[in-house]
């Protein structure tokens, strides 16, 4: 039975190892944070489109996530006429109501969802139609918002841009960059507290979202296709993954954040790989003579430097335990305290791997130069 000579003089002193391991792993982990705030930001950004019940999405051709436009719900028309349809549902938005704090005098900003309730436009359950909803003044309320918003229950009256307004129920969504928290109401509550947003008469006509049910089996992006044909060019039609990407393109290329926290990453990685060559230097060193001993005893260079390697992917892999353990936990405070959407995915973990097993086998090469050039009549 081979002896495994890499692990074994990883672990005959317990306590530089374990020292290793906490550097090693606090490097990962500042790279899965760095990563986490990054995505984090544009996850965060579309989570909301993702709770869409739709396949398709319609929205004015010149709107940005920064700068919302309506267009015209004749539109919708156009698009409900197309055999591959089975339902459309206008969706109307307004960024930036104000809604007073209950039992607070504050306000804070809230993002307001209104469409027709008979419908559903979202998928999770909390959505089902229901009739309270149609009452005037009745409001769903994000139970995943921001704590700054207070905690109504059903029942609670407060106040939406001056119009008194009656919680009937809760539904998650979560917070975003721009808003602390979602209400969802129908469309006629929507239009008698928003019918006059001081830039004239906002009417049922002027729709931010439409969303497209297709039929059962019809391929989607088959079917924007032929909606594209359909409709006037002043509307995109996309399918929700594709609406979700464009917006997380639209925030990378036009704010710093993507940048920002992947220079963090890169930080990280250059840290990791002068941490993990310490170690490993050190550990080389301390350890000429066993070195020279094995080329003494006919062990040819190649040799060596696989024991070295070794050592690299397992401090590796242990670090990587360590540092994602840690991750998972902050992630979970993160997003329970800030409303960010904080997620390891399986490509983000095995991102954060490859670069941790890249980072230490370089640094590893880079140790090496003591073991290839060490002579054992030098030694003894």
């Amino acid at each position: 039975m081979a002896t495994p000579v890499a692990w074994r003089n990883l672990t005959h002193d317990l306590r530089r190892l374990l020292l290793s391991l906490a550097g090693i792993g606090f490097v990962v982990l500042l790279m899965f944070m760095e990563m986490g705030f990054s995505n984090g930001c544009f996850d965060t950004a579309t989570h909301g489109y993702t709770l869409f019940n739709t396949d398709l999405v319609i929205v004015n051709r010149i709107s940005t996530p920064a700068s919302p436009q309506r267009f015209l719900r004749d539109k919708l028309y156009l698009a409900r006429r197309s055999p591959v349809v089975a339902n459309v549902i206008p969706m109307y938005v307004q960024v930036g109501a104000q809604w007073k704090i209950p039992g607070e005098a504050g306000v804070r900003r809230v993002r307001v969802f209104g469409y027709d309730t008979r419908q559903r436009p979202f998928w999770p359950s909390e959505f089902a139609p229901r009739g309270d909803l149609q009452q005037p003044g009745a409001v769903l309320f994000d139970s995943r918002s921001r704590t700054l918003l207070g905690k109504p229950v059903p029942g609670t009256v407060t106040e939406l841009n001056g119009r008194t307004i009656k919680v009937v129920g809760l539904a998650p969504m979560g917070a975003d960059l721009d808003t602390d928290g979602n209400l969802f109401v129908d469309q006629s509550t929507f239009f008698a507290i928003f019918g006059k947003n001081g830039k004239g008469r906002l009417t049922p006509q002027d729709v931010d979202y439409g969303l497209i049910q297709l039929r059962a089996g019809v391929d989607p992006k088959q079917a924007a296709e032929e909606l594209r044909k359909l409709l006037p060019d002043d509307v995109r039609v996309l399918t929700l993954s594709d609406y979700c990407n464009d917006v997380q393109m639209y925030w990378s290329r036009n704010t710093a954040v993507g940048f920002l926290f992947n220079m963090g990453v890169v930080v990280g990685f250059l840290i990791g790989m002068i941490v993990c060559y310490q170690i490993l230097f050190t550990d080389i060193s301390n350890n000429l003579l066993p070195f020279a001993t094995l080329k003494a005893m006919g062990y040819r260079t190649g040799y060596l430097v696989k024991l070295v390697l070794e050592q690299a992917t397992f401090l590796a892999l242990l670090g990587f335990v360590l540092g994602v353990s840690g991750a998972w936990f902050l992630y979970w405070i993160m997003e329970s305290q800030t409303g960010l959407t904080m997620a390891l995915t399986p490509l983000r973990i095995a991102t954060i791997l490859l670069l941790t097993l890249v980072m230490c086998l370089v640094a590893g090469l880079m140790a090496l130069y003591r073991v290839i050039r060490i002579d054992p009549a030098d030694c003894f």
